[in-house]
């Protein structure tokens, strides 16, 4: 069996694999794992609470336990704040034009295909409703038909 140019550039590749992997392991110590070395070790003090002069740090408190505290202090009742990116608060209420070069009215608001309303794009109009893309997620807004009114 002759070795051709093809087989003798992969053996000669895989020669060098193995030996730097050898390096790797036995020389640079690669085999064992090791732990590592606290570099930020300032920021890490300082995110933990210390007070400038002291060396105790301040208990840890769970982000949960940080979020009850600024509610009591704030009065904030978590259930009446609403949802910034609830798009079921959305009044789609009229549609302007069709398919790619149509619009909507939201919330009393034109928005053209192609602009955005609060942080979504609109891509389309339908019969239905309106689709937007927003963080690469596609959904569709229905169309709010007035009230007494049947078909479109």
């Amino acid at each position: 069996m002759a070795l051709t140019n093809s087989r003798k550039a992969s053996i000669a590749l895989l020669a060098v694999a193995l030996g730097a992997l050898a390096v790797d392991r036995f020389v640079l110590g690669g085999g064992a794992p090791q732990s590592a070395q606290a570099e930020g070790l300032a920021l890490t003090e300082q995110a933990a609470g210390l007070i400038p002069g002291s060396s105790q740090a301040a208990p840890a408190t769970t982000l949960s336990a940080r979020f009850e505290q600024l509610a009591t202090t704030t009065e904030l009742d978590p259930l009446q704040v609403p949802d910034v990116f609830d798009t079921h608060s959305w009044h789609l209420t009229a549609l302007v034009g069709m398919g790619e070069k149509g619009g909507v009215i939201v919330d009393g608001r034109l928005v053209r295909v192609g602009q955005d309303y609060q942080g979504a794009q609109l891509v389309s109009v339908s019969g239905d409703g309106a689709q937007f893309v927003r963080n690469g997620r596609r959904f569709t807004i229905a169309f709010e038909k007035p009230e007494g009114r049947q078909g479109r």
